[in-house]
């Protein structure tokens, strides 16, 4: 089964001769479409439908790395915060500690 294909997300990549041609195939009697005359029509509605989602992955991939790359801004822009420019205190801390620990 194939998605709703009136929907948004199909509408500037699917190319509608393929669909009409689909259609057409389906409205054959049973016996033609159960020996493969729809075959060619379903392969490239399949093609195209597979080449949108494709699209639509790469989009989501580049939104998803480009939020990281802030979320990443974020969390180093506290550590900065808490911990003085180029975490000076959290080094100071870690020096302290490490005289405890020899102690």
């Amino acid at each position: 089964m194939h998605p709703q294909l009136d929907s948004p997300r199909f509408i500037c990549t699917f190319v509608p001769p393929q669909l009409s041609a689909s259609e057409k195939c389906h409205q054959r009697p049973f016996v033609e479409r159960a020996f493969g005359v729809c075959n060619n029509e379903k392969e490239a509605l399949s093609a195209c439908l597979h080449e949108a989602r494709m699209h639509s992955q790469n989009l989501q991939i580049v939104k998803k790395q480009e939020k990281g790359k802030e979320m990443k801004k974020k969390w180093e822009k506290l550590k900065d915060d808490e911990y003085g420019e180029d975490q000076f205190l959290l080094k100071l801390l870690e020096r302290e500690q490490a005289k405890k620990a020899e102690k």
